[in-house]
């Protein structure tokens, strides 16, 4: 894979000896976060209910890309930090 893919792209898992033993080998799956180092880049891919990383030549671009409502509930959540005696 030589293009940076973007968040919910729809990739295919290609087999590869780390995608085979993850057990997602020739699935399809979407790009929910992305980690580089270098000119090292890895994708963390939802495959189901199950999010893996995966290397940037183990998934082939479909050429669609999905909503996050697709993914993702519109409902949220807001926290807010707890403080302590001490606490900066």
């Amino acid at each position: 894979m030589t293009r940076k893919l973007s968040y919910y792209s729809v990739v295919n898992v290609l087999r590869s000896s780390s995608t085979a033993a993850l057990g997602i080998d020739g699935l399809t799956g979407v790009v929910v976060g992305i980690s580089e180092s270098g000119p090292n880049v890895e994708y963390a891919v939802l495959v189901g209910e199950e999010v893996c990383m995966v290397d940037s030549s183990d998934v082939s671009y479909t050429g669609e890309v999905v909503s996050r409502s697709d993914l993702y509930g519109g409902d949220t959540l807001k926290v807010d930090p707890q403080h302590y005696p001490g606490d900066n």
